[in-house]
């Protein structure tokens, strides 16, 4: 009784400890200049797409600018350093 007791706890706790590292933080935001641009961000905190006047978006991952791309040429990102 008391092997099915500590089994059925280990379990509950692993579950609880993987629920809780799938929580990730959705970033959004905007922002307009004053001549006009405007600039939005959307994803989560780790990766993220900064897109400018709705033509260019900037892929960034942990903090960097991994790729972009030209809406208008293509829907595909051009990664930068080979990625």
């Amino acid at each position: 009784m008391y092997i099915f007791i500590a089994i059925l706890a280990i379990i509950v706790i692993a579950m609880i400890v993987l629920i809780s590292k799938k929580r990730v933080k959705k970033v959004t935001a905007s922002y307009r200049e004053a001549n006009g641009r405007t600039f939005k961000i959307k994803g989560d905190e780790d990766t993220f797409i900064i897109s400018k006047n709705k033509q260019y978006d900037f892929l960034v991952k942990q903090g960097r600018i991994v790729a972009s791309r030209d809406r208008s040429r293509s829907r595909k990102f051009v990664y930068y350093e080979g990625e």
